[in-house]
């Protein structure tokens, strides 16, 4: 039975489709991932058209059906457009890598309130926070490898349980994450320095970073990889290539 129902989301992608209109996948709060269609979307009197960009934040009305892969969207108001993101060359980047994580890692089609919610002040933060915009991205990144499952523990190795904070030195292997010296001393993965393990720890405990660009440089390579390792679609992240 169709119903017609109310969501805030986040605009991932838009796409012409036909002469008029624009198919759209927006992450919805309610919902989860919905593909959407904005009828006459194309053209440019269209106010549900001109609030559609990726990044932005709309109160969505949608027209929805059991079943139907693609529904319709059939009203949307403009809550935020982040124009601080939009000035800002390297802010940008890293916020259209978070819109691609969502569009290509995230396929669930059920609420996931705390992800919604983590998004939404992720970009809040680019906009608004002088912060190193790859320090913010890199926070979300773990934050959203927890949400898909494949969280890496600071606290505990993921291979013998062994607390992590004893260790003399550390190891990484992409499949489960950060390990301890015992572990790693086998010639388990390959080495963690010192800095790179207190900059893991910085970021997920929320904690002011100081350290090198070599060294953030290295930790999003790293987690790259890792996801690579977890997920057999993941090919990078094109918002990040040089």
């Amino acid at each position: 039975m169709s119903e017609i129902v109310k969501s805030e989301a986040i605009v991932l992608t838009k796409l012409d489709y036909s002469d008029s209109s624009k198919i759209v996948n927006l992450f919805t709060r309610e919902f989860g991932r919905i593909t959407v269609i904005v009828k006459g979307g194309r053209n440019k009197n269209s106010k549900i058209g001109l609030v559609v960009d990726p990044m932005n934040i709309i109160d969505a009305v949608i027209y929805n059906k059991p079943n139907r892969e693609i529904q319709l969207l059939s009203g949307a108001e403009l809550q935020a457009h982040f124009p601080n993101i939009r000035n800002d060359y390297e802010k940008l980047r890293y916020a259209f890598a978070v819109l691609e994580l969502l569009n290509e890692q995230y396929m669930q089609e059920e609420a996931n309130s705390r992800l919604f919610i983590g998004v939404k002040r992720i970009f809040e933060l680019f906009n608004a926070s002088p912060e190193d915009p790859q320090i913010i991205f890199l926070r979300f990144f773990l934050f959203f490898l927890k949400e898909l499952g494949f969280e890496i523990s600071v606290d505990v190795c993921p291979v013998c349980n062994k607390k992590l904070a004893g260790s003399g030195f550390f190891g990484f292997l992409f499949t489960r994450g950060i390990i301890c010296d015992d572990c790693a001393g086998k010639g388990t993965g390959i080495e963690l320095s010192m800095e790179l393990f207190e900059l893991y720890n910085c970021l997920k405990m929320k904690k002011s970073v100081v350290s090198s660009r070599k060294t953030v440089d290295q930790i999003q390579t790293q987690l790259l990889h890792f996801l690579e390792h977890h997920s057999m679609s993941f090919k990078g992240l094109k918002s990040l290539a040089r």
